[in-house]
């Protein structure tokens, strides 16, 4: 088992690219969890269809978003 960790801030038509590949390509059973650093309405709305979704209310930044996802994440393999 895997947690797959993906920081977002805005960018959202890499984000997408990012979940694709990783929809696409993971072979094992995975838990995604997001961390969204106080993104814009659209990069929001994107992440409103996936239940795994950290919100932060104020930016926060890369590194403590990493910790959080350490903190967060359901199995003992994480990949950020």
């Amino acid at each position: 088992m895997l947690t797959i960790g993906i920081p977002v801030r805005g960018s959202l038509d890499s984000l997408k690219i990012t979940v694709n590949s990783v929809l696409e390509n993971t072979r094992c059973p995975v838990e995604i969890l997001f961390v969204d650093d106080y993104s814009e309405e659209d990069t929001r709305s994107y992440l409103r269809s996936f239940g795994n979704v950290i919100r932060n209310s104020s930016v926060k930044g890369f590194p403590y978003n990493c910790n959080l996802i350490m903190k967060s994440a359901k199995y003992d393999n994480i990949c950020l």
